[in-house]
Protein backbone atom coordinates (compact mmCIF):
# COMPACT_ATOMS: atom_id res chain seq x y z
CA UNK A 1 0.00 0.00 0.00
CA UNK A 2 1.69 3.11 -0.79
CA UNK A 3 2.06 5.71 2.24
CA UNK A 4 1.06 9.43 1.40
CA UNK A 5 3.69 11.74 2.37
CA UNK A 6 1.85 13.78 5.23
CA UNK A 7 2.35 17.80 5.47
CA UNK A 8 4.15 19.23 8.75
CA UNK A 9 1.94 21.84 9.05
CA UNK A 10 -2.01 21.66 9.22
CA UNK A 11 -5.20 22.66 10.76
CA UNK A 12 -7.65 20.20 11.71
CA UNK A 13 -11.12 21.51 11.39
CA UNK A 14 -13.98 20.41 13.96
CA UNK A 15 -17.13 20.66 14.90
CA UNK A 16 -18.41 22.44 18.00
CA UNK A 17 -19.97 20.88 20.85
CA UNK A 18 -21.70 22.38 24.55
CA UNK A 19 -21.03 19.01 26.06
CA UNK A 20 -17.65 18.56 28.78
CA UNK A 21 -16.88 15.59 27.79
CA UNK A 22 -16.72 16.26 23.76
CA UNK A 23 -14.72 19.22 24.69
CA UNK A 24 -12.33 16.84 26.76
CA UNK A 25 -11.57 14.44 23.92
CA UNK A 26 -10.68 17.51 21.84
CA UNK A 27 -8.42 18.40 24.63
CA UNK A 28 -6.65 15.69 24.55
CA UNK A 29 -6.70 15.07 20.71
CA UNK A 30 -5.03 18.67 21.00
CA UNK A 31 -2.42 17.51 23.63
CA UNK A 32 -1.17 14.61 21.55
CA UNK A 33 -1.12 16.43 17.93
CA UNK A 34 1.44 18.95 20.04
CA UNK A 35 3.45 16.03 21.17
CA UNK A 36 2.90 14.07 17.94
CA UNK A 37 2.53 16.22 15.25
CA UNK A 38 3.94 19.53 16.57
CA UNK A 39 3.04 21.46 13.56
CA UNK A 40 -0.43 20.48 13.62
CA UNK A 41 -2.84 22.46 15.05
CA UNK A 42 -6.67 21.63 16.34
CA UNK A 43 -9.82 24.61 15.45
CA UNK A 44 -12.98 24.35 15.99
CA UNK A 45 -15.18 25.83 13.51
CA UNK A 46 -17.45 27.82 15.68
CA UNK A 47 -13.84 30.27 16.50
CA UNK A 48 -12.51 32.93 15.03
CA UNK A 49 -9.97 31.85 12.31
CA UNK A 50 -7.06 33.49 14.48
CA UNK A 51 -5.47 31.20 16.04
CA UNK A 52 -4.91 28.95 12.77
CA UNK A 53 -4.08 32.23 10.78
CA UNK A 54 -1.71 32.89 13.46
CA UNK A 55 0.09 29.41 13.30
CA UNK A 56 0.36 29.23 9.80
CA UNK A 57 2.15 32.17 10.22
CA UNK A 58 5.03 30.41 11.84
CA UNK A 59 5.04 28.13 8.88
CA UNK A 60 8.48 28.05 6.85
CA UNK A 61 7.76 29.42 3.01
CA UNK A 62 7.58 26.91 0.72
CA UNK A 63 5.96 24.30 2.99
CA UNK A 64 2.24 22.57 2.48
CA UNK A 65 -0.15 23.55 5.21
CA UNK A 66 -3.37 20.57 5.05
CA UNK A 67 -6.83 21.54 6.05
CA UNK A 68 -7.32 18.51 7.70
CA UNK A 69 -11.99 18.11 8.53
CA UNK A 70 -12.59 15.60 11.03
CA UNK A 71 -16.03 15.95 9.43
CA UNK A 72 -17.66 12.43 8.16
CA UNK A 73 -18.97 13.89 4.69
CA UNK A 74 -18.25 16.98 2.55
CA UNK A 75 -21.43 18.39 4.23
CA UNK A 76 -22.05 22.18 4.54
CA UNK A 77 -19.15 22.96 7.10
CA UNK A 78 -16.68 21.24 4.65
CA UNK A 79 -17.92 23.50 2.09
CA UNK A 80 -17.94 26.75 4.09
CA UNK A 81 -16.00 26.43 7.08
CA UNK A 82 -13.17 24.16 6.17
CA UNK A 83 -13.17 25.43 2.48
CA UNK A 84 -12.98 29.25 4.19
CA UNK A 85 -10.28 28.28 6.15
CA UNK A 86 -8.00 27.07 3.67
CA UNK A 87 -9.00 29.99 1.47
CA UNK A 88 -8.17 32.55 3.95
CA UNK A 89 -4.91 30.41 5.17
CA UNK A 90 -3.85 30.61 1.54
CA UNK A 91 -4.49 34.56 1.09
CA UNK A 92 -2.36 34.68 4.17
CA UNK A 93 0.20 32.61 3.01
CA UNK A 94 0.75 33.23 -0.69
CA UNK A 95 3.93 31.37 -0.06
CA UNK A 96 2.91 28.34 1.21
CA UNK A 97 0.41 25.63 -0.41
CA UNK A 98 -2.47 25.33 1.30
CA UNK A 99 -4.45 22.09 0.90
CA UNK A 100 -7.75 21.06 1.89
CA UNK A 101 -8.17 16.98 2.09
CA UNK A 102 -11.24 15.41 2.22
CA UNK A 103 -13.48 14.41 4.98
CA UNK A 104 -13.49 11.12 6.75
CA UNK A 105 -15.65 9.00 4.49
CA UNK A 106 -14.04 9.88 1.25
CA UNK A 107 -10.46 9.07 2.45
CA UNK A 108 -9.05 5.55 1.37
CA UNK A 109 -6.91 5.25 4.27
CA UNK A 110 -9.39 5.98 6.82
CA UNK A 111 -12.21 3.76 5.65
CA UNK A 112 -9.77 0.72 5.27
CA UNK A 113 -8.21 1.37 9.08
CA UNK A 114 -12.33 1.56 10.30
CA UNK A 115 -13.02 -1.23 7.91
CA UNK A 116 -10.61 -3.82 9.67
CA UNK A 117 -11.80 -2.87 12.93
CA UNK A 118 -15.71 -3.67 12.16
Amino acid sequence: MATRERSSWGVVVHHPSRRADVAQTYERLAQRLGRERPGYVLWCLDTPMDAPLAHAAKAPAGCEISVVPLLLAPGKHYAEDARGLADALAAARPDVTVRLRSPLLEDESFLTSWLERL
